[in-house]
């Protein structure tokens, strides 16, 4: 089982790679559609979970890939002229004592 999350990292880089995508996507339609299946398909609800399980990967990797990984941080570039270093910035705070001598 130590192969699995390798083989996940490599489907999902390969989905990225615009020069592997293509052979993926034809592999997996290939293997989808094909009645060779790593378990038979004889077998009432097991035979079926390889092929399911393949299509949900790959309609997960294309919706992560059309509308964005909500999971990886987002990095935007500061312009700049909006860049500041940390030590420069200064908060004036104007405060008020809550405890009141009679």
């Amino acid at each position: 089982m130590r192969a699995t999350p390798f083989l996940y990292q490599g489907f999902r880089l390969g989905l990225r790679n615009p020069s592997l995508r293509p052979w993926i996507l034809l592999g997996i339609l290939v293997y989808l559609l094909s009645p060779i299946d790593l378990i038979p398909s004889v077998l009432p609800i097991v035979g079926e979970m390889d092929d399911l399980v393949l299509l949900g990967l790959l309609l997960s990797e294309l919706a992560q890939m059309a509308l964005g990984d909500p999971f990886s941080p987002q990095t935007r570039p500061k312009s700049p002229a909006r860049a500041e270093p940390a030590s420069t910035q200064t908060i004036d705070i104007q405060a008020t004592s809550l405890d009141e001598d009679p």
